[in-house]
């Protein structure tokens, strides 16, 4: 076992290059096999093929006239739920860390809710205080997952305890902007989670009831249901008060909803039309139509308060497996030529068997020449506990007959023991050289681009 020279991370003694940031350890190039090469006009980096992650996410292309985007499964099924009479529901998502600092001041509402006392309405409401709710990329030790949360402050994220419970890595996004979070109160039986972010998120920040609004009150969810984009859903409360059946463990004082929500949906905001939160979204009934669950802000309030002024965050998790599920998804119009629907193709289908865990379809993707300066065993140790997302085709340009270079950059996660630097969140920026081989995009190896491959979120 040695170490990069670069950015630290552990190394298999037989490794060439680093699968996390690419630099060359000794003797990588002596070990080149003949058919090694760089690309025409350029040297062969000294930073070279690093093994790059992705979990099937989003893929855009955001060249000033095109746009391309690969849509994966954005979420883990999350636990089942069965309530008696054989009705099933599904929580709406998936994660877990440490570290804590104070934040100010939560804002609680105790006024009455009314639907005559405002002019606002709810597609004003979404505009207001969409940018206050937070995506949350999170990873386990037994997958990764996508759900959402909301700003209590600018850095306290509250969200469900299942998409937190157990996480390696989170990642918190809002406005544009990723921050690392770590939790800092969970509780189970509840089903609730206060996430504090290492750096300020600019957003909304919302006020939350202390009390229940009553039986058919309008609502509105809003969330990234199914890992997508945020999305808003309305309804109204159907009622109060309802007892659930959770792997066994009976969950009580649950709000229902006719409102949609979805997997991703997790811990998001349910709103008065006054913008007042007063639940967060968690499960859904799977074997019928329209009937969601929600945990009152009135029950979890006191909690977050609590956190607040005295963090309890878990113990770390400590895994080394593969984390998140594969799954890739449809390709969408809007691409400039033929090639270059083909290389996303390749890229997507690389990064989605990476962080599947799956490495020999990883491998396939790989010219002879990239296969010649990487040990298949390396990159698979190297991103062990590596989950990517807000991936992001910048452009695709030309570098002569049947090689394409493509900019790149996305956002990683991972155990601050496979990070560069010790990092568990990465902001990656990076060179794909792909070549035709046979009527197929291959990628020949990547660099860093304009000499820079990552910073710290």
């Amino acid at each position: 076992m040695g170490f990069c020279p670069s950015c630290g991370a552990g190394q298999d003694s037989a490794a060439r290059y680093c699968p996390r940031c690419g630099a060359a350890l000794p003797g990588a190039l002596s070990g080149l096999g003949s058919d090694a090469r760089p690309v025409p006009g350029q040297d062969l980096p000294a930073s070279g093929p690093p093994a790059i992650r992705r979990r099937g996410v989003l893929l855009v292309l955001v060249a000033s006239i095109v746009v391309l985007a690969i849509v994966g499964v954005a979420v883990v099924a999350g636990l089942r739920l069965h309530k008696p009479g054989g009705q099933a529901a599904v929580n709406a998502s998936k994660t877990r860390s440490a570290t804590v600092q104070h934040s100010p001041t939560l804002v609680a509402s105790s006024a009455s809710p009314s639907r005559s006392a405002t002019t606002q309405t709810f597609a004003s409401l979404f505009q207001q205080s969409v940018g206050g709710v937070v995506r949350i990329d999170a990873s386990t030790c037994s997958g990764s997952g996508v759900g959402s949360g909301f700003l209590l402050s600018p850095t306290l994220v509250a969200t469900a305890a299942h998409v937190v419970d157990g996480a390696v890595s989170i990642g918190l996004t809002a406005g544009g902007h990723t921050v690392v979070g770590h939790v800092i109160g969970i509780n189970d039986s509840t089903d609730v989670a206060l996430v504090q972010a290492s750096a300020p998120l600019a957003g909304h920040v919302f006020a939350v009831s202390v009390t229940e609004p009553p039986v058919g009150t309008p609502i509105g969810v809003i969330g990234y249901p199914e890992g997508g984009p945020v999305s808003f859903s309305q309804g109204s409360i159907s009622g109060l008060d309802r007892t659930i059946d959770v792997q066994g463990q009976a969950r009580s004082g649950l709000m229902q909803t006719d409102a949609a929500i979805n997997p991703g949906n997790s811990g998001g905001p349910v709103l008065l039309v006054d913008g007042t939160v007063v639940g967060l979204a968690d499960a859904v009934n799977t074997q019928a139509r329209g009937i969601g669950y929600a945990v009152p802000t009135a029950t979890s309030n006191s909690l977050f308060t609590g956190w607040r002024a005295t963090p309890v965050p878990p113990s770390p998790a400590v895994c080394s497996q593969p984390l998140g599920p594969s799954g890739s998804g449809p390709i969408q119009n809007g691409l400039p030529s033929t090639d270059a629907l083909a290389i996303a193709s390749t890229l997507s289908t690389y990064f989605n068997a990476i962080d599947g865990g799956d490495y020999p379809t990883a491998w396939a993707q790989f010219s002879r020449s990239q296969k010649s300066r990487l040990i298949e065993s390396s990159m698979a140790s190297g991103d062990a506990t590596s989950y990517d997302f807000n991936v992001a085709i910048q452009s695709i340009r030309g570098r002569g007959p049947g090689t394409e270079v493509v900019d790149v950059s996305f956002t990683s996660l991972q155990s601050p023991a496979q990070g560069p630097n010790g990092d568990s969140c990465d902001n990656w920026t990076l060179e794909y050289t792909m070549v035709n081989s046979g009527g197929t995009w291959l990628i020949d190896y990547t660099s860093g681009q304009n000499g820079r491959t990552h910073s710290a979120c």
